[in-house]
């Protein structure tokens, strides 16, 4: 199977964050948030994923079988930045033990995968505001 034939589709949302429109894809169950983004081949520079967890809590991602370069952007429960993380690194072809892990400081509801260098180019900083339809978060349960 190809790696685009792995990667996981999901409904594309409009979303808005500061004054920049985003397309997301919303992960919400276990599964999706755990398949996340890995096997994607190509990442819009206007699009991302949206991980929507029931509450605040110190937040570990990793790049497991990811092929693209990724920010992250971490929110509160208010869907405003706390803090972000620039350029993790692809995961793929790595042994799960090699692979770093990617933790927030601070406890966060909501996290953003966004192609690397989206922080910088969008101008992304804490106390930014994510736009989105409340009902989109909880959605699909």
């Amino acid at each position: 199977m190809a790696a685009n034939d792995l990667a996981q589709e999901l409904p594309w949302v409009d979303v808005r964050l500061g004054e920049t429109p985003l397309r997301v894809m919303i992960a919400r169950t276990e599964q999706e948030k755990r398949t996340g983004l890995m096997f994607r081949r190509r990442l819009a520079p206007d699009e991302g994923m949206l991980f929507v967890y029931d509450s605040p809590h110190q937040m570990t991602f990793w790049m497991k079988n990811t092929l693209l370069p990724l920010d992250l952007v971490f929110f509160g429960p208010d869907l405003t930045v706390t803090e972000f993380i620039e350029g993790m690194v692809p995961g793929v072809g790595r042994s799960d033990d090699e692979l770093p892990r990617y933790t927030s400081t601070g406890p966060a509801q909501y996290a953003l995968e966004l192609a690397s260098g989206s922080v910088r180019r969008l101008g992304i900083t804490p106390g930014l505001s994510l736009e989105i339809p409340l009902t989109l978060l909880h959605s699909g349960k």
